[in-house]
């Protein structure tokens, strides 16, 4: 488990138990992609909350994370390192369309990010970029985390 997640409030252990890690990133993504009125199961949402945890520019970071992995398994990828590298395409993408100053607003919206700052880069943007994505790499191991957790059974 990532450190930014084991400093948030813990969701409680998923009730559901899906058959395999493909199937639980795609309920997670049902919070984005599912029908407007279908319900969303609560291990989903207990999962979005404590992602959330308050913060305003977490849930658009684990949206793009969590769609890109649907999408592709939607269309039969089936391995970790490719889910992966499609979700850090996907926010390297989203990265660049991002201004400086809303960066910074990222910057301060959480004391702890201040850690993701490379020591040295061309220029401040480059830097900002270059820690967003690092937070982008631990939402990605926090989601693979709790696929895991949803396909374990009780015992």
């Amino acid at each position: 488990m990532s450190k930014s997640f084991a400093c948030r409030a813990k969701p409680t252990a998923p009730r559901i138990r899906y058959p395999d890690v493909w199937s639980a990133i795609r309920a997670l993504s049902r919070i984005h992609s599912g029908i407007k009125g279908q319900s969303v199961p609560a291990e989903v949402m207990d999962f979005y909350i404590a992602m959330k945890g308050g913060d305003r520019h977490r849930p658009d970071m684990l949206k793009k994370v969590v769609l890109s992995m649907a999408d592709a398994i939607q269309n039969d990828v089936r391995n970790r390192r490719t889910l992966y590298d499609l979700a850090m395409t996907r926010l390297a993408s989203k990265v660049l369309s991002l201004k400086p100053d809303r960066l910074e607003q990222w910057l301060q919206g959480h004391p702890r990010r201040a850690a993701f700052m490379p020591k040295s880069s061309i220029t401040r943007a480059e830097c900002l970029r270059k820690a967003w994505l690092e937070e982008g790499r631990e939402i990605i191991a926090d989601v693979f985390d709790y696929a895991d957790a949803m396909t374990r059974t009780r015992f």
